[in-house]
């Protein structure tokens, strides 16, 4: 009769803690995040993402940049020509993120992915010394490789955290440059994301 009673105690004090263990695992159990950043070489580039939580600190990441200008000339010396630039660009990306508590309230993040950018630069010469055909050109740069994320971010809540990222870059660029078509390999060890926003749910 005394090991029944002790055992019904027992159930009595561990259902509730098992209960209660089951809840914290399952609101912290997040399996989307969504990030919105800007860059710091530009604040006209804008970057998407979606990531979706693969284990416990791994996580698959789909994104996209969007990047747009318009300048425009209008000098006040009548030898110069009005001019205008347009620039359009987006990149598509996908890859791998790591994520890891460094301490209760920050995170340290980091990945690799590969990248697919197209930018396109639309410019216009009113001179009329040059053909009609040479006053509007349109340049493209298309470009392709491997980048790269390192960042810190502080955790506002259990499912909202701010921070910033530097994003090295190692493409290969064909630029449509007219009349000429070039190829290179560019590295970028400077681009910063300054300000990032990350919503897990």
């Amino acid at each position: 009769m005394e090991k029944c009673t002790l055992f019904l105690i027992c159930i009595y004090f561990l259902l509730p803690l098992k209960s209660f263990s089951i809840y914290v695992q399952d609101s912290t159990n997040t399996k989307h995040e969504f990030s919105v950043s800007y860059d710091i070489s530009s604040l006209n580039h804008i970057n998407l993402n979606y990531a979706r939580k693969m284990s416990q600190k791994n996580w698959l990441k789909f994104g996209v940049n969007f990047s747009g200008s318009y300048a425009s000339n209008e000098p006040i010396i009548q030898t110069i020509y009005p001019t205008s630039n347009l620039n359009i660009g987006t990149t598509l990306l996908i890859g791998l993120e790591r994520h890891k508590t460094i301490k209760s309230n920050f995170e340290f993040i980091s990945g690799l992915n590969i990248r697919l950018n197209a930018d396109f630069v639309f410019s216009k010469v009113e001179n009329p010394l040059f053909p009609v055909s040479r006053q509007n050109t349109t340049t493209s740069y298309l470009s392709y490789g491997l980048g790269a994320t390192f960042g810190i971010y502080y955790k506002v809540s259990e499912n909202f955290s701010i921070g910033s990222s530097i994003n090295p870059l190692l493409l290969y660029a064909k630029n449509s440059i007219e009349p000429y078509n070039t190829n290179s390999f560019n590295i970028y060890l400077t681009d910063m994301s300054i300000i990032c926003l990350r919503y897990k749910l």
